[in-house]
Protein backbone atom coordinates (compact mmCIF):
# COMPACT_ATOMS: atom_id res chain seq x y z
CA UNK A 1 0.00 0.00 0.00
CA UNK A 2 1.22 3.26 -0.96
CA UNK A 3 1.03 6.49 1.31
CA UNK A 4 -1.57 7.59 -0.59
CA UNK A 5 -3.56 4.88 -0.63
CA UNK A 6 -3.38 5.58 3.07
CA UNK A 7 -4.64 8.79 3.41
CA UNK A 8 -7.37 8.35 0.78
CA UNK A 9 -10.69 9.07 2.47
CA UNK A 10 -13.01 6.67 2.70
CA UNK A 11 -15.19 8.40 -0.06
CA UNK A 12 -12.30 7.33 -2.59
CA UNK A 13 -12.72 4.24 -1.55
CA UNK A 14 -16.05 3.67 -1.39
CA UNK A 15 -16.56 5.29 -5.45
CA UNK A 16 -13.38 2.15 -6.45
CA UNK A 17 -15.40 -0.36 -4.73
CA UNK A 18 -19.55 0.84 -5.82
CA UNK A 19 -18.83 2.71 -8.95
CA UNK A 20 -15.70 2.19 -10.73
CA UNK A 21 -15.58 -1.38 -10.26
CA UNK A 22 -18.81 -2.29 -11.56
CA UNK A 23 -18.19 -0.12 -14.82
CA UNK A 24 -14.68 -1.93 -15.12
CA UNK A 25 -16.33 -5.27 -14.86
CA UNK A 26 -19.36 -4.28 -17.04
CA UNK A 27 -17.46 -3.04 -19.97
CA UNK A 28 -15.42 -6.33 -19.52
CA UNK A 29 -18.42 -8.54 -19.67
CA UNK A 30 -19.25 -6.50 -23.21
CA UNK A 31 -16.55 -7.90 -24.35
CA UNK A 32 -15.88 -11.81 -23.09
CA UNK A 33 -19.60 -12.94 -22.41
CA UNK A 34 -21.03 -12.97 -26.46
CA UNK A 35 -17.26 -15.22 -26.28
CA UNK A 36 -18.29 -17.32 -23.72
CA UNK A 37 -21.96 -18.41 -24.91
CA UNK A 38 -20.90 -19.14 -28.45
CA UNK A 39 -18.15 -21.59 -27.32
CA UNK A 40 -20.95 -22.92 -24.71
CA UNK A 41 -23.12 -23.40 -27.65
CA UNK A 42 -20.33 -25.59 -29.57
CA UNK A 43 -19.51 -27.59 -26.64
CA UNK A 44 -22.97 -28.11 -26.40
CA UNK A 45 -23.67 -29.04 -29.64
CA UNK A 46 -20.72 -31.45 -29.90
CA UNK A 47 -21.62 -33.09 -26.78
CA UNK A 48 -25.44 -33.69 -28.04
CA UNK A 49 -23.98 -35.23 -31.81
CA UNK A 50 -21.64 -37.54 -29.13
CA UNK A 51 -24.58 -38.74 -27.90
CA UNK A 52 -26.36 -39.52 -30.99
CA UNK A 53 -23.54 -41.08 -32.26
CA UNK A 54 -23.31 -43.13 -29.03
CA UNK A 55 -26.51 -44.28 -29.10
CA UNK A 56 -26.68 -45.21 -32.52
CA UNK A 57 -23.81 -47.37 -31.90
CA UNK A 58 -25.97 -49.08 -28.70
CA UNK A 59 -28.86 -49.24 -30.67
CA UNK A 60 -26.52 -50.96 -33.57
CA UNK A 61 -25.25 -53.56 -30.78
CA UNK A 62 -28.51 -54.61 -29.24
CA UNK A 63 -30.43 -54.94 -32.94
CA UNK A 64 -26.90 -57.26 -33.99
CA UNK A 65 -27.49 -59.26 -30.11
CA UNK A 66 -31.16 -59.92 -30.68
CA UNK A 67 -30.18 -61.01 -34.54
CA UNK A 68 -27.98 -63.27 -33.07
CA UNK A 69 -30.41 -65.02 -30.20
CA UNK A 70 -33.30 -65.06 -32.77
CA UNK A 71 -31.46 -66.79 -35.25
CA UNK A 72 -30.32 -69.30 -32.15
CA UNK A 73 -26.51 -68.75 -31.76
CA UNK A 74 -25.88 -67.34 -35.19
CA UNK A 75 -22.24 -65.69 -34.65
CA UNK A 76 -22.71 -61.90 -34.39
CA UNK A 77 -20.87 -59.78 -36.64
CA UNK A 78 -17.33 -58.26 -34.76
CA UNK A 79 -18.87 -54.56 -37.18
CA UNK A 80 -21.05 -52.55 -35.38
CA UNK A 81 -20.93 -50.76 -38.40
CA UNK A 82 -22.35 -53.55 -40.77
CA UNK A 83 -25.65 -52.93 -39.68
CA UNK A 84 -26.17 -49.41 -41.20
CA UNK A 85 -27.10 -46.50 -39.53
CA UNK A 86 -30.34 -46.88 -37.30
CA UNK A 87 -33.48 -46.26 -38.63
CA UNK A 88 -34.54 -44.30 -36.13
CA UNK A 89 -32.02 -41.61 -35.03
CA UNK A 90 -32.98 -38.25 -36.50
CA UNK A 91 -29.41 -35.94 -37.10
CA UNK A 92 -29.00 -33.21 -34.21
CA UNK A 93 -29.56 -30.01 -35.96
CA UNK A 94 -26.09 -28.64 -35.54
CA UNK A 95 -26.64 -25.14 -37.27
CA UNK A 96 -23.04 -24.16 -37.82
CA UNK A 97 -21.74 -23.76 -41.55
CA UNK A 98 -19.08 -26.98 -41.98
CA UNK A 99 -16.21 -24.55 -41.51
CA UNK A 100 -17.41 -23.65 -38.08
CA UNK A 101 -18.26 -26.30 -37.34
CA UNK A 102 -15.68 -27.75 -34.10
CA UNK A 103 -13.43 -30.00 -36.13
CA UNK A 104 -14.38 -33.25 -34.12
CA UNK A 105 -17.87 -32.91 -35.31
CA UNK A 106 -16.57 -32.61 -39.32
CA UNK A 107 -14.29 -35.84 -38.34
CA UNK A 108 -17.45 -37.55 -36.49
CA UNK A 109 -19.61 -36.88 -40.02
CA UNK A 110 -16.98 -38.14 -42.03
CA UNK A 111 -15.98 -41.15 -39.98
CA UNK A 112 -19.95 -42.42 -39.15
CA UNK A 113 -21.52 -41.06 -42.21
CA UNK A 114 -23.65 -39.08 -40.24
CA UNK A 115 -25.42 -37.37 -43.25
CA UNK A 116 -28.82 -36.25 -42.49
CA UNK A 117 -30.64 -38.69 -44.88
CA UNK A 118 -28.97 -41.54 -43.42
CA UNK A 119 -29.78 -41.77 -39.63
CA UNK A 120 -34.18 -40.99 -41.02
CA UNK A 121 -35.79 -43.63 -39.96
CA UNK A 122 -36.78 -44.20 -44.18
CA UNK A 123 -34.15 -46.27 -45.57
CA UNK A 124 -32.37 -44.22 -48.67
CA UNK A 125 -34.86 -41.44 -48.02
CA UNK A 126 -32.78 -39.08 -50.87
CA UNK A 127 -33.34 -41.70 -53.73
CA UNK A 128 -37.25 -42.40 -53.39
CA UNK A 129 -40.04 -40.34 -54.95
CA UNK A 130 -42.69 -38.47 -52.75
CA UNK A 131 -45.26 -41.43 -54.26
CA UNK A 132 -43.31 -43.35 -52.13
CA UNK A 133 -42.17 -41.52 -49.31
CA UNK A 134 -46.11 -40.15 -48.28
CA UNK A 135 -47.07 -44.15 -47.78
CA UNK A 136 -44.06 -44.86 -45.03
CA UNK A 137 -45.00 -41.86 -43.18
CA UNK A 138 -47.86 -43.07 -41.59
CA UNK A 139 -45.76 -45.51 -39.37
CA UNK A 140 -43.47 -43.14 -38.34
CA UNK A 141 -43.14 -41.51 -34.70
CA UNK A 142 -43.64 -38.01 -34.06
CA UNK A 143 -40.11 -37.76 -33.24
CA UNK A 144 -39.09 -39.60 -36.92
CA UNK A 145 -42.41 -37.50 -38.24
CA UNK A 146 -40.38 -34.00 -37.01
CA UNK A 147 -36.75 -35.55 -38.57
CA UNK A 148 -38.35 -35.70 -41.68
CA UNK A 149 -40.03 -32.65 -42.04
CA UNK A 150 -36.61 -30.29 -40.70
CA UNK A 151 -34.70 -32.65 -43.75
CA UNK A 152 -37.48 -32.38 -46.43
CA UNK A 153 -37.84 -28.55 -45.29
CA UNK A 154 -34.04 -28.02 -45.87
CA UNK A 155 -33.55 -30.00 -49.03
CA UNK A 156 -35.84 -30.42 -51.54
CA UNK A 157 -39.28 -28.93 -50.06
CA UNK A 158 -42.05 -31.31 -51.64
CA UNK A 159 -45.20 -30.12 -51.09
CA UNK A 160 -46.82 -33.39 -51.01
CA UNK A 161 -44.35 -35.06 -48.07
CA UNK A 162 -44.63 -32.18 -46.24
CA UNK A 163 -48.26 -31.43 -46.65
CA UNK A 164 -48.72 -35.32 -45.43
CA UNK A 165 -46.55 -34.57 -42.54
CA UNK A 166 -48.09 -31.71 -41.63
CA UNK A 167 -51.66 -33.85 -41.25
CA UNK A 168 -49.88 -36.89 -39.43
CA UNK A 169 -48.87 -33.96 -37.15
CA UNK A 170 -52.11 -32.58 -36.28
CA UNK A 171 -53.90 -35.93 -35.64
CA UNK A 172 -51.38 -37.05 -33.50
Amino acid sequence: MTASDRHRRPAHLFADLFVYLPIGVASEAIETVPRLVKRGRERTKLARLAGHVAVEKGQRKVEEIVRQVFDQGAPATSDPDAAGPAPNVAMPDVGLDDEEQPIVVRHLHAAYDLSEAALLAIPDYDSLSASQVVPRLAGLTTDELEAVRQYETAHRARRTILGRVAQLQQSA
